[in-house]
């Protein structure tokens, strides 16, 4: 088998906080925000990744039909066969042990694809599953749920009454979604509080507008990325020129409680900013050496900062990383999110469902991998 070309990362791969993306809201999202095409690009894993390749054995099929005929023979009530199929699935990528990597059942991906692709109701926050528990990643600016205080690492206990512990991230979810107008009432659990605390959100439809842009006094610029979909890096650009032509001494971009997206795409907004031959990042396939992914751009004759805080994940660390240490940018705020892995999804004989899969490592372009605190060394 060969191994997954750094080409064919880089088409498919996006970068997303969320196991699933799950803004309870639309999230053209990922690193957090996947596009559909390159999400559900099919990929093949590294050859060093595979100590034993192909389908499964005699042996170990045996087991499972065994297991599947005890269930469905004997079980005391009467069992659905195709969600037994599902958990045994799910179950297959829960082993791995990491958040971001999960089989999707029909409803899941079809959910999943909302998210990436269009608007519903939801609270508006980006969530993602942290030792079974289901954490917030970052609210959305201007969603209904930062309107009612919650804040990234926020972990949601219950909504409406019905507990959240043990729940399959797609269920857990589904629960936060609703239609406009309704209520979700959360129990939070805050890091440093004590007891739980209460909030309820009132459910809209939310189109996020991915860029803003304006121009401050002293003809410095700011530009506010808030998460990194399809057509984010035109939207940048395009923002972008406008500053210019107003003869900018300085850019401030934004990226606070931006849990990420798609990793071309925050590639593109970068690369302007740093000279030709510089790295923007790197990227490490299992059993591999990192990759460089270089620039070709020119850099930006003005100084350049980036706002960040513990709402900033994936692809916002990544411009962040990138700016910092291959365009002298500064970094002000607070330490970031810690999220330092690319994923890809695959659809292929799935039937409707979707695997998505942590598949590489990002590190900095000086050779920083900033997964969990690691941020801390870099990004505060």
């Amino acid at each position: 088998m060969k191994s997954l070309s750094l080409r064919m990362v880089r088409r498919t791969a996006a970068l997303g906080a969320a196991a699933a993306i799950v803004l309870a809201l639309p999230q053209a999202a990922g690193a957090a925000a996947p596009a559909a095409a390159p999400l559900h690009a099919p990929a093949k894993p590294a050859e060093a990744a595979e100590p034993q390749s192909g389908g499964l054995s005699k042996e170990e099929l045996q087991r499972i039909n065994t297991v599947l005929d005890l269930i469905q023979k004997q079980y005391y009530e009467p069992v659905d066969r195709a969600k037994l199929v599902s958990g045994a699935l799910s179950g297959m990528m829960e082993s791995l042990g990491d958040p971001y990597s999960t089989y999707m059942d029909v409803p899941a991906a079809k959910q999943f694809s909302e998210t990436v692709e269009g608007a519903f109701g939801g609270v508006g926050a980006e969530v993602s599953l942290e030792e079974g528990r289901l954490t917030v990643v970052s609210p959305m600016k201007g969603s209904p749920a930062e309107r009612a205080g919650v804040q990234a690492k926020d972990v949601i206990l219950s909504v409406n009454g019905i507990s959240l512990g043990g729940l399959p991230i797609s269920e857990a979810v589904a629960k936060l979604r609703g239609p406009k107008g309704s209520k979700a009432v959360l129990v939070i659990q805050r890091a440093g509080s004590g007891k739980p605390m209460t909030v309820t959100v009132v459910r809209e439809e939310i189109d996020v507008e991915t860029v803003e842009a304006r121009l401050l006094p002293g003809s410095v610029g700011l530009i506010e990325i808030r998460q990194f979909s399809l057509n984010t890096a035109e939207r940048f650009a395009e923002e972008l020129n406008k500053l210019e032509k107003r003869k900018l001494k300085g850019l401030v971009i934004d990226v606070r409680n931006n849990p990420g997206g798609i990793l071309p795409v925050v590639e593109k907004i970068s690369e302007p900013f740093i000279p030709a031959g510089k790295p923007i990042l790197q990227v490490q396939q299992r059993g591999q050496r990192a990759e460089k992914i270089l620039s070709n751009g020119k850099g930006k004759p003005y100084p350049v900062a980036v706002l960040i805080n513990k709402g900033s994940a994936s692809a916002s660390e990544i411009l962040a990383g990138a700016l910092k240490e291959s365009a002298d940018a500064v970094l002000v705020g607070q330490t970031s999110f810690g999220k330092g892995t690319v994923q890809v999804s695959y659809d292929r004989n799935l039937e409707g469902g979707l695997v998505k899969m942590t598949i590489a490592k990002w590190l900095t372009p000086n050779g920083v991998w900033i997964h969990h605190e690691a941020s801390a060394r870099i990004f505060r």
